[in-house]
């Protein structure tokens, strides 16, 4: 379909600053508002380990992902939006024009979404759908594992498709890095559904 590969980017990159302005409004939260530059950096962490922290308690509830996916979203979304916000005030509080209050970031910023991208190359040229994702024989369990806990809680066993029963056997290994691939589909897998 044409268009998705641009699709794909354009998603990737607002993801990306999604996850560097809300790691942004986490550090703030934690009053560590004078870290320059490695306060970029650690931008993404704090989001990733907020995310993580997040899906790995739903899941250890037994919640299936679908059932706390927005209010992640939603949250993580706020958290971009207020870490926006703040570094427009400080700016603007220093004086600063705009491309101006938000220099030191740009440069670690633009590293943090170019370096990713480019190791992801081929599949926003071609569109993440065009690709396996790994070489890794193991890989199509984690896919399946996140797909198994969008759906249902975490060890719901019996009556399952097969592929669900498989992805089941496995509710007692790590579920976090598959829950997070659950949670994820929301911007990847059913934006790219065809209209029904």
């Amino acid at each position: 379909m044409p268009g998705l590969e641009l699709l794909d980017l354009v998603r990737y990159l607002v993801i990306a600053a999604i996850w560097i302005f809300a790691g942004r409004s986490l550090l703030v939260a934690l009053r560590q508002t004078a870290l320059g530059i490695p306060g970029w950096l650690l931008g993404p962490a704090m989001t990733q380990a907020f995310v993580a922290v997040a899906l790995g308690m739903s899941a250890a509830v037994r919640w299936p992902i679908s059932r706390v996916a927005m209010w992640v979203w939603l949250a993580v979304t706020v958290l971009a939006v207020f870490g926006i916000g703040r570094e427009l005030r400080a700016g603007k509080s220093n004086g600063q024009t705009w491309p101006a209050s938000i220099s030191d970031g740009a440069l670690i910023a633009g590293i943090a979404v170019i370096v990713p991208a480019t190791v992801l190359l081929p599949y926003l040229v071609w569109g993440f759908g065009g690709f396996a994702g790994t070489g890794h024989p193991d890989a199509w369990s984690y896919t399946v594992f996140g797909a198994y806990l969008w759906e249902f809680p975490r060890g719901t066993q019996g009556g399952l498709a097969p592929v669900y029963q498989w992805a089941a056997n496995l509710s007692a290994t790590r579920f976090v890095g598959p829950a997070e691939l659950g949670w994820f589909s929301i911007v990847t897998v059913r934006w790219n559904r065809p209209p029904s």
